[in-house]
């Protein structure tokens, strides 16, 4: 059962507040990813001036023979499935595909809210 506040909401006022929210969550999410996006470059360039020639990084574990093997062996093809997976889902929460993860889903959510607002007719007056 609904509040006694969400039910005295007139449905012209719960198309308004749908699509404010709507564009809120838009401007926010857009906001929040162009500063994720930005603060990365700043981090590339910075990485750029300071990288040396034998500066090595760490393998994953799909990058090494023996690593693949070993999950193989112990998991099987779902395991190192599970673990592409993994890795894949990973790189999505760090960087510039951070950024382009927060822009989809808060675009996600807006036209879900637009939609939503937008589904309300409100008879004439």
């Amino acid at each position: 059962m609904a509040p006694r506040f969400l039910t005295s909401i007139s449905p012209g006022r719960w198309q308004l507040i749908l699509n404010v929210l709507g564009v809120v969550i838009l401007l926010a999410g857009y906001s929040a990813a162009a500063h994720v996006w930005l603060a990365q470059d700043r981090l590339d360039r910075e990485n750029d001036g300071n990288q040396t020639a034998n500066d090595a990084t760490p393998l994953g574990p799909l990058d090494s023979r023996k690593d693949t093997r070993q999950i193989e062996l112990y998991y099987g093809k779902t395991g190192l499935l599970m673990e592409s997976w993994t890795e894949w889902a990973e790189s999505l929460t760090h960087g510039k595909r951070l950024a382009k993860t927060i822009i989809i889903l808060s675009s996600a959510a807006a036209i879900g809210c637009f939609l939503a607002g937008g589904g309300r007719r409100v008879k004439g007056n």
